[in-house]
């Protein structure tokens, strides 16, 4: 095997490669939400008599949103969890979108901005504002995990100078190291054997973040 040394440009792309490693454990999480989550909090800010109004007026007296970006609740149950999500207010059936005033009557629960729009927290959204909070956890949870997988991988790279001793150390890491260096290190050139090296790491834990993200893909 030829000599491939840990340099920080390898550091990078092997780090910039354990992180895409774990994105499609956070877009799944992203994705874990009610699609109907829009069309509900719209209903629950206007009511039906409101709704059947404007919906008798022709769409040029109003704004149309058809989506919009929620950026969370206000004084409400949010255990300091805000994730901003894109929200559809219409789907295949009505793509023109929904009405909206074009000024929230006073008291609105939803507050219309130029970012997206937040909602005012009551008790009507307590069931919804519960299933808000539970996906922006998942979301938590899911970039902890990456992150303390990431400062792992980079534990491993910083007890080594060169690629050989660290695959010996923990062989999972081969899956993360860009193909240029694989086939670098493939090259022949012959030197003294010597044993795995040891770390005072839990790389079991790495491996199996390793193997997850794989059947998971």
């Amino acid at each position: 095997m030829a000599t491939v040394r840990i340099t920080d440009s390898l550091k990078s792309e092997i780090l910039s490669n354990a992180n895409r490693l774990h994105q499609p454990m956070i877009d799944k999480a992203r994705e874990s939400h009610d699609p109907n989550w829009g069309r509900r909090i719209y209903e629950l800010s206007f009511d039906a008599d409101t709704r059947n109004k404007m919906q008798q007026l022709p769409l040029c007296f109003f704004k149309t949103f058809d989506k919009v970006q929620l950026e969370g609740f206000v004084d409400g149950p949010t255990d300091g969890l805000s994730v901003m999500m894109t929200m559809r207010y219409s789907c295949e059936i009505d793509m023109s979108g929904l009405p909206f005033p074009n000024e929230q009557p006073k008291g609105n629960p939803l507050q219309m901005g130029w970012r997206g729009c937040k909602v005012t927290y009551n008790s009507s959204f307590y069931e919804l504002a519960v299933e808000y909070n539970e996906w922006c956890q998942r979301i938590r949870d899911a970039e902890d995990k990456r992150e303390q997988f990431v400062d792992g991988v980079k534990k491993v790279l910083e007890n080594f100078s060169t690629l050989a001793p660290a695959l010996k150390a923990w062989p999972a890491l081969w899956d993360l190291v860009p193909d240029d260096k694989k086939e670098k290190h493939k090259e022949i050139v012959e030197r003294k054997k010597s044993g795995p090296a040891e770390l005072e790491i839990d790389t079991s834990s790495l491996t199996a973040a390793v193997t997850m993200a794989k059947l998971t893909r």
